[in-house]
């Protein structure tokens, strides 16, 4: 019986471990801005396929769904739109490097075939402590945020910016005015800090144009008792 070659041997190996290192499967969680999109028909797809969304909600994160990744993107599908070339709309979902927990944010986009846009973030306990905001600003105004003694500059959508806090739980003043001009306040309110809770905070749109001003939509997520 002849021996392989070392040489044959090892490139087998370098393939092998090529092919592994390309499948991997990531742990990801979905959450969709507002119930319309929670109502539609929405799936995500992998290297292995389309798996439809059966969960969603916008209250809560979805069930974790592990999905195959790998050298093509995952998709969020529209199910119920065609695009251009009479498949269902799809958009890509970023995943950035590093993300230990996935959450995909389901946001509206009248621009685009599937309506849809995903934003991918770290829903880790340490991607996103807990007691500490996570704004998600949903508008297209630049905007900065104060809270207690401090200031942040808000870009405008899609962005996300994270408050983290310490302390007891005591309470706190949040406050959203324009970057052009901080004196106009668009949203002001006395908050409850909760260091064994977690808020996602989504900036939407005012009902009322000439005002410019903002609503929030905040989602709390409170940490398991030991």
């Amino acid at each position: 019986m002849k021996s392989i070659p070392v040489v044959i041997l090892a490139t087998v190996t370098f393939v092998l471990f090529g092919l592994v290192a390309s499948l991997q499967a990531a742990s990801i969680r979905f959450l969709c801005l507002n119930e319309e999109l929670a109502a539609r028909d929405l799936g995500v797809q992998d290297t292995k396929g389309t798996t439809k969304l059966k969960d969603l909600s916008a209250l809560k994160r979805s069930d974790a769904h592990t999905c195959a990744t790998g050298d093509s993107p995952l998709l969020l599908v529209a199910r119920d739109r065609k695009g251009a070339d009479g498949k269902s709309a799809s958009v890509e979902i970023a995943l950035p490097a590093g993300l230990k927990a996935p959450l995909v944010l389901i946001l509206p986009d009248p621009d685009h075939a599937s309506g849809l846009r995903a934003l991918a973030v770290d829903d880790s306990e340490t991607g996103f402590p807990w007691g500490s905001l996570r704004f998600i600003n949903i508008t297209d105004q630049l905007l900065v945020i104060r809270y207690e003694q401090e200031t942040k500059p808000f870009p405008a959508s899609p962005a996300v910016v994270d408050v983290a806090l310490a302390g007891e739980a005591r309470n706190m003043g949040v406050q959203l005015s324009r970057e052009d001009d901080p004196e106009a306040v668009l949203y002001s309110a006395v908050w409850e800090y909760d260091p064994a809770v977690r808020k996602l905070v989504f900036v939407l749109p005012g009902n009322d144009p000439a005002t410019a001003a903002v609503d929030l939509k905040v989602i709390p997520d409170q940490r398991p008792a030991k």
